[in-house]
């Protein structure tokens, strides 16, 4: 993968957070009640093709707001009043809208989510001409300001340095379900993996039946297709300033087939509009191909449906006892994700002769992974692969946020048949320590896998409620220092830090509280919300803003050697652009 231009593109990932124009400040009116009533009387397909052709722009131009407008405007709605590009002029001109978004792929995707729930086909009398196309285009332009009110007002910003505050500004934003650098490095390292864990532990047989079910030569081919597929939309848009955003090969479509959604073949009443639901099935079929409605979600489909597809499309389940998906989830989180894939990692990384790595199946006492280096500082580590539901994040729901880190990262046993987990697990597990030694610099850390919680405030969140079961025992130590969460990714994006500098791990969690503590007192003293939303950032994304690991190939290679995928890894460098 040397040589693919949007490696270099996709830039030194930090998180930024933009302004949307909306419908009242776009006609300094109320907006309507439904976004969608106006355009119900025109064929869905129509309507999709348009507002792909929009998410293709977003995604490919890799720009600024400005630059996605003049794209926009140009290629999709070029025939609106006259008015409305004056209007959008003078808006350009103050100091709020400079720099605002209109068009943004998380709102146009719950946009698209509502027209499919209420389809309608192309029948023979849909003849639009060149004033009908000027009045679609207009409809359409007013419904994606409506669908920005609707989407990005739900918020309430009455108490901007509280942390329910940056969860529900940043369950909106979905930057952490988004970041398509990952496709380019981590999720072909942990496809690589899954494929190695799944023929270790079943046999080769499950690997071909599911390359047979997608008509590739390979389980790895599968990973490159869609990889394939990013890039050719890529360069094509850098050759000629037209997005890509059909998909007219068969071959192609073959492979793509389980994850596009066909409104002729589902029953209306199967799609409720929820936006969430697209993430599994980011391809919508039409009468002349497939369109793309979000390249973003191919992410997700190279790594959380890579996992449900091989369930679904082998013989797991009938060949090897697997009872429901349920267990193989389970299966996966212990056995891949905890013993496998991190522990692999960890293994690799901390090879000094006086670091010492432990595991629960050494003493169940112990954690998943307990590192220990120069028998003064201790790692105490579990590993959660639990996931959040759809709907939590595409409704913003920050009660039910917060009920799912309860739940899975802050639950204390009370009965029979329960069990502690995360926080409660690592008090337990450091107490236990007390009878090796003392001496210790002890850091909890949860290693995560779900992406929300690269969102601002849940390390504080969780190290607060560990604080208040920890206080008792912190005197048993040199220190124990604040938890950290951090995601799987971090092993596989810093591995070169990593296995280069012994310590990166221990200084790193050091640096990123110290930061946090002495920014978190500056943002309440001045009551700044950029410095509090800054101060409160995941340890991960502390390091993308700290320590930006540029071309993912920077890693990849790397760790692709050190873990045997050279055949594989040459496949992917022979990607062309």
């Amino acid at each position: 993968m040397k040589n693919i231009k949007p490696y270099s593109r996709a830039q030194n990932h930090t998180f930024t957070i933009f302004g949307v124009l909306d419908y009242r400040q776009f006609y300094n009116r109320v907006k309507p009640i439904d976004p969608i009533e106006q355009l119900l009387k025109y064929p869905t397909d129509v309507l999709i093709i348009m507002l792909s052709r929009i998410n293709a722009i977003i995604f490919e131009s890799d720009g600024t707001p400005n630059q996605i407008d003049h794209d926009t405007f140009r290629l999709v709605f070029n025939r609106m009043n006259r008015s409305i590009y004056e209007r959008l002029i003078k808006i350009r001109l103050t100091q709020e809208g400079r720099h605002a978004a209109i068009f943004t792929s998380q709102a146009i995707v719950s946009l698209m989510a509502k027209l499919i729930a209420h389809y309608r086909p192309i029948n023979d009398q849909d003849r639009i001409n060149e004033e009908g196309e000027a009045l679609l285009q207009m409809e359409l332009f007013d419904a994606v300001l409506a669908i920005n009110d609707t989407y990005y007002n739900r918020a309430d910003n009455k108490n901007l340095l509280s942390i329910t505050h940056l969860w529900k500004m940043e369950l909106f934003q979905q930057e952490f379900a988004r970041k398509k650098i990952n496709m380019y490095g981590v999720n072909a390292f942990k496809a690589f993996l899954f494929f190695r864990f799944v023929g270790e532990r079943y046999g080769e047989t499950l690997l071909n039946e599911f390359a047979d079910a997608f008509g590739v030569a390979s389980p790895y081919n599968f990973y490159f297709v869609f990889l394939q597929t990013i890039i050719s939309s890529y360069t094509g848009y850098e050759q000629d300033r037209q997005p890509r955003y059909c998909i007219v090969d068969e071959t192609l479509e073959r492979v793509l087939e389980p994850f596009i959604y066909d409104p002729t073949a589902v029953p209306a009443s199967a799609f409720s509009g929820e936006a969430f639901a697209l993430i599994n099935q980011p391809f919508y079929r039409f009468s002349e191909g497939v369109a793309v409605l979000d390249f973003d979600f191919f992410s997700n489909l190279t790594d959380i449906s890579l996992i449900y597809y091989f369930y679904k499309v082998t013989s797991l389940r009938k060949n090897h006892g697997i009872k429901n998906y349920n267990e193989y989830l389970g299966i996966i989180g212990k056995h891949f994700f905890e013993e496998y894939i991190t522990l692999q990692l960890v293994r690799q990384i901390f090879m000094h002769r006086h670091d010492r790595i432990k595991t629960d199946k050494d003493d169940p006492q112990y954690p998943d992974i307990l590192i220990m280096q120069n028998n003064k500082d201790v790692f105490v580590i579990e590993v959660k692969s639990a996931r959040i539901h759809g709907t939590v994040v595409d409704r913003a729901d920050t009660t039910g946020f917060e009920q799912f880190l309860y739940d899975h990262f802050a639950s204390e046993k009370k009965l029979a048949g329960e069990k502690n987990k995360g926080i409660y697990q690592l008090r337990n597990q450091i107490r236990y320590l007390k009878s090796v030694g003392r001496k210790f610099r002890i850091f909890p850390v949860i290693v995560y896998t779900e992406p929300s919680l690269d969102i601002s405030g849940v390390n504080t969140f969780l190290d607060e409620q560990f604080d208040s079961i920890i206080l008792d025992d912190r005197s048993s130590f040199i220190k124990i220092h604040p938890l950290t969460l951090i995601h799987l990714h971090f092993f596989i994006r810093y591995y070169p830090g990593l296995k280069s500098e012994r310590f990166f791990l221990r200084d790193r969690i050091t640096e990123y509280h110290d930061r946090k503590k002495k920014e978190l007192k500056d943002a309440i003293k001045k009551a700044n919300p950029w410095t509090y939303l800054t101060a409160q950032f995941s340890f991960m994304r502390f390091m993308e803003q700290t320590y930006p690991t540029g071309n993912p190939m920077n890693y990849f290679e790397e760790v692709a050697t050190d873990f045997g995928f050279g055949e594989q890894a040459k496949g992917a460098e022979n990607l062309s652009i």
